[in-house]
């Protein structure tokens, strides 16, 4: 279908759906909308959902609670199947949550003895949702507006928090999940330099559609994300505290470092294969050397 789209005979738009797909779970193209799938080790499908467990043992371990989001409903019935199988505790908020019911969880999930876990989808609630009770919060897919999942972190950010937020990405190296934090994190480059730093120096890579369907070549090593931004991994044992973190995986797998956080990583990217853990901070706060130019593929 890639092809078909590059040659001008099938929608972008259609593929672009389907390959977003391909990175969270591969049983999303052949589920119709509101399917989950009927057997219990479906998340193994799944390198993200193989990552999200693992992450999942450990934040329960230390005490953590965490906020969940996808951007469709689809993948968070997969979510809440996975979270509800391994016997968490957790509240669940979409679109069709009443709102009679939205604001009795909310107040359950700030108590401290609430539930682990609260599952929603990105756009859920506006901002009249405030989850106090967070203290990890997980972007299990970006999108192509930064305001979205800005907005969706931001919920555990609230007046009367008093607990460190720790924030991860899950993106799927080489794929068209990349592509989309690329275009994100330009847009948001773009904001800083109107609204921020009109001396900040950025350039942007051309909004191509080829571009979505083209990956740069694979040297086992660094990502695109990398190489683009002139970007390190951190290492299970270097990596040094982020308030926030992306990373990229190897069929769609993800990790971020904790708080001192060299044991999380070692065990998620030493023992899952998961590819890679970038700082998302120093890639929009870091200066780019002047006259940097990726405005060609």
């Amino acid at each position: 279908m890639v092809a078909e789209v590059l040659d001008g005979e099938a929608l972008a738009f259609a593929a672009i759906t389907m390959l977003r797909k391909c990175c969270n779970h591969p049983d999303l193209l052949r589920l119709t909308d509101g399917e989950i799938p009927s057997d219990e080790l479906f998340w193994e499908r799944s390198g993200k959902f193989g990552v999200l467990k693992e992450l999942l043992e450990l934040w329960k371990k230390d005490g953590h609670r965490a906020l969940i989001f996808s951007q469709t409903r689809s993948v968070l019935s997969m979510l809440e199947k996975m979270v509800g199988g391994f016997g968490y505790d957790y509240f669940r908020m979409d679109g069709n949550t009443s709102i009679k019911s939205r604001l009795g969880w909310i107040d359950q999930y700030n108590d401290p003895k609430g539930p682990f876990l609260f599952l929603l989808t990105t756009k859920v609630g506006g901002l009249g949702i405030n989850l106090i009770g967070a203290d990890r919060v997980l972007l299990f897919e970006p999108d192509w507006n930064p305001a979205s999942d800005a907005q969706a972190k931001e919920r555990a950010w609230r007046i009367g928090q008093t607990k460190e937020v720790t924030v991860y990405r899950f993106i799927t190296a080489g794929t068209i999940e990349e592509k989309i934090y690329h275009r994100q994190l330009f847009k948001q480059f773009l904001s800083n330099k109107v609204l921020k730093d009109p001396t900040q120096r950025r350039f942007f890579k051309s909004n191509d559609l080829r571009d979505l369907f083209t990956l740069a070549d694979d040297d086992g090593e660094s990502t695109e994300t990398q190489s683009l931004f002139n970007t390190q991994a951190l290492t299970g044992i270097q990596a040094t505290p982020a308030e926030e973190t992306t990373e990229g995986g190897e069929g769609g797998e993800g990790g971020e470092g904790e708080k001192g956080g060299g044991g999380l990583l070692a065990q998620l990217v030493d023992n899952r294969g998961t590819h890679s853990v970038v700082d998302h901070d120093s890639i929009v706060g870091a200066d780019l050397p002047p006259d940097k130019d990726i405005s060609q593929p």
